[in-house]
């Protein structure tokens, strides 16, 4: 553990908006008549160090001498337009609008029962708070003082020392076999920051994950870390971070048999276009990433994973949509018999894999073609109505998608040619 105050800290020199600073003040007023201090840690301070200006959208505070809770609610009763959410367990509580969010956490020590658990916690001082983080790049902090206020820099671990040699480290040995998760988030930080993984935490990522230990992690928060590799700010940036896991061998605590699609790169990028174009407001891109992006996992490594059962069951069918793509042939009618069975975005999915001209062609045309005839009009020219009058409807619509009528009057004409046919057939049926 090394010394702390290693740089003084203007407070009017950090990007905060004047919205962003009255939450803060009041954030400190009330610590302070609770007797409790109040400080800034984390991501906000390692990013301005790294000459980053933009305005956070994600704010960390952690209290000193009490539960963040009780500062919490009372802003929330400040700022009822705010969403809130606490979590007593854990002493953490979150207020968030549309443009950022302010977490609000308890000093606290965390025990872990085993790797990967849920930690245990009480709460304690400011320097065992940030030794439980995990790199030393994030264990910066900063006590909240009034906008225009000096604070010292608080920095336990050097990670002003490793901001400057563009490095990412863990804090204490140890850190990764305690949450393996924590390879994804050091990974996925370097690429956001543009730092590297220091050699020694190279090493030591690359002999844990090559141990086994935690094959087939699973739980929802490594699902969470895919997820936020899927949401990052670009394209490049998230093909460069499942490189260097790959690169690490990390993703045999997903799955040691998973064989990643080597054409990943293209299909996301064809993913996020078709997307785009098709898919409805309840298809979330990063919701069909993820199903794209694991489609080749084991079944059982997936249900470690907690997916839906709507995003294994889209799995399973994207899997039997492509073992059937090569004998869907080009003939309109059949390319929709078999396509009007999925979801669109199973199409998407299947369509990203492959770029199929069927599909694209189903999307961009085919799936909006109506019958000539509607079940109205051919109701109005005497046909009952019932499953047999659905049979017709599909084979005027066959017949329009492949190109056999043209016009209202040859539709009525085949009406008058097929009806006789479901008839016989109906009669002939045992269930007629």
């Amino acid at each position: 553990m090394t010394s702390a105050l290693t740089r003084q800290f203007t407070y009017n020199d950090l990007p905060f908006t004047a919205y962003q600073w009255e939450l803060l003040t009041r954030s400190r007023s009330i610590a302070l008549a609770l007797g409790m201090r109040i400080y800034l840690v984390g991501g906000v301070i390692r990013d301005y160090l790294l000459g980053n200006s933009t305005v956070p959208n994600d704010i960390d505070l952690v209290s000193v001498g009490g539960s963040a809770l009780l500062i919490a609610r009372q802003l929330r009763q400040l700022y009822p337009q705010f969403h809130y959410t606490e979590h007593p367990k854990f002493h953490t509580a979150e207020l968030s609008c549309a443009e950022f969010t302010i977490d609000l956490a308890s000093a606290r020590r965390e025990v872990y029962a085993y790797p990967s658990a849920n930690p245990q916690v009480e709460l304690c001082d400011l320097e065992t708070d940030l030794y439980r983080r995990d790199f030393t790049v994030n264990a910066l902090a900063v006590e909240l003082l009034d906008r225009g206020g000096t604070g010292a820099l608080i920095d336990l671990y050097d990670g002003l020392g490793d901001l400057t040699k563009k490095q990412i480290k863990p804090i204490r040995a140890g850190s990764f076999a305690e949450d393996p998760r924590r390879i994804f988030r050091a990974v996925r930080l370097g690429c956001k920051c543009g730092l590297h993984l220091s050699p020694a935490t190279r090493a030591e990522i690359m002999e844990l994950c090559a141990s086994g230990l935690h094959d087939r992690l699973g739980g929802s928060r490594l699902k969470a870390e895919l997820i936020y590799i899927l949401q990052m700010a670009n394209h490049r940036l998230m093909c460069r971070t499942i490189a260097d896991l790959t690169e690490l061998g990390a993703w045999r605590l997903v799955d040691p048999q998973w064989h990643m699609s080597h054409n990943l790169s293209l299909e996301f990028r064809r993913l996020s276009r078709w997307h785009r174009w098709f898919a409805g407001p309840s298809c979330k891109l990063w919701q069909m990433g993820l199903e794209l992006w694991l489609r080749d996992v084991d079944p059982e490594a997936l249900a470690k994973l907690h997916l839906s059962p709507t995003q294994i069951q889209r799995i399973t069918a994207l899997h039997k949509l492509l073992n059937t793509l090569p004998n869907l042939g080009s003939k309109p009618s059949s390319i929709v018999d078999r396509l009007q069975r999925e979801d669109i975005a199973t199409v998407i999915l299947a369509g990203a894999v492959t770029g199929d001209r069927n599909l694209w062609h189903y999307l961009t045309k085919l799936r909006t073609v109506k019958p000539l005839l509607s079940a109205g009009e051919l109701q109005a020219l005497g046909y009952p109505k019932g499953k047999l009058l659905g049979q017709l409807l599909n084979r005027l619509l066959n017949a329009t998608l492949d190109g056999e009528i043209h016009s209202k009057t040859q539709a009525i004409e085949l009406a008058q040619q097929y009806w006789p046919k479901l008839l016989l057939k109906d009669s002939c049926s045992p269930w007629g």
